[in-house]
């Protein structure tokens, strides 16, 4: 998926016409953060699949394919934030004046089968998600790339400087979604 569909798609949801909700608020205010976060999220993945394959050539197709579940997965809990803050925000309010649940905020079964009957794009996403870990869990080369990413990957330069990148944007969020979620 390209980053402009990736974005399309979250302020899609973000937009979308509907009868005013307790979360209204709440979901303008996020919308920005929450797709800032995503392509920040997006360009790791991106720079990550570039590092690997340039090191690591002969694993490339699993390289790309762990690329496209990780943006997939991100992708999905973008939009179940933004449900969940359209929904139920105070699901998503800070515990404490340091608490950041939006990180890892509870998602159970009923939550999944409301937002999929609710947006068949999310049940699109879903669907790529789980085929894509399905291939990328079969694939004959992972014992190579995870040998690779424990031996040597943690210690490439270029890997220090992704996660260096993250923090920032990381940051960002957490103090944007504090902002609109305190009281």
């Amino acid at each position: 998926m390209t980053r402009g569909f990736v974005t399309s798609l979250v302020v899609a949801l973000l937009l979308a016409a509907g009868p005013a909700r307790a979360g209204e608020a709440e979901r303008a205010c996020i919308a920005g953060p929450v797709a800032a976060d995503l392509a920040a999220k997006v360009a790791f993945q991106d720079g990550m699949r570039d590092l690997m394959a340039a090191a690591r050539p002969d694993l490339a197709d699993l390289i790309t394919l762990n690329r496209d579940l990780q943006v997939a997965l991100v992708e999905a809990r973008a939009v179940r934030l933004t449900w969940l803050a359209l929904e139920d925000p105070d699901r998503l309010r800070p515990l404490s004046a340091d608490g950041t649940p939006w990180r890892g905020f509870a998602w159970d079964e009923a939550d999944e089968a409301a937002l999929r009957a609710a947006d068949p794009r999310y049940l699109t996403l879903g669907t790529r998600a789980e085929a894509l870990a399905t291939r990328s869990d079969g694939h004959p080369d992972w014992p190579a790339l995870r040998d690779y990413m424990r031996s040597s990957l943690r210690n490439d330069p270029g890997f220090r400087d992704l996660m260096r990148d993250l923090v920032k944007p990381v940051q960002d969020m957490d103090d944007a979604m504090r902002a609109c979620l305190m009281e």
